[in-house]
């Protein structure tokens, strides 16, 4: 029994069909791909994001301003990790969502 080692994500024979939908945050541009490096980083900037809401959202009594702090802080993070690897994204599966303008502008604001 020969196993392939390695499989590739698509629509043809061979391919492992996942599909990953994603509508953008400024536009709600649609973008379907079967990259899971698209998949792996739309679920990045969704921990950002929850990061981000926790931190606005959050009771600042206490220890909570800093908790609030280290959130944003965590988020800055992740946009700009998110800046880094946005280049192994094919050019079909770039949405304004991940431009490095945008990035730069939501780790700015997380910081601000």
């Amino acid at each position: 029994m020969c196993l392939n080692k390695y499989f590739t994500f698509g629509e043809g024979n061979g391919q492992v069909n996942v599909k990953n939908e994603w509508f953008d945050s400024f536009s709600l541009m649609r973008t379907v791909t079967h990259s899971p490096i698209h998949d792996a980083l739309s679920s990045k900037y969704n921990v950002g994001v929850a990061l981000a809401r926790q931190a606005c959202f959050m009771s600042l009594e206490g220890d909570g301003i800093k908790q609030a702090c280290k959130n944003m802080q965590m988020a800055a993070w992740i946009f700009e990790d998110l800046k880094n690897n946005v280049s192994q994204l094919k050019p079909g599966e770039t949405g304004p969502d991940f431009t490095c303008e945008a990035l730069t502008c939501l780790s700015a604001l997380m910081l601000a």
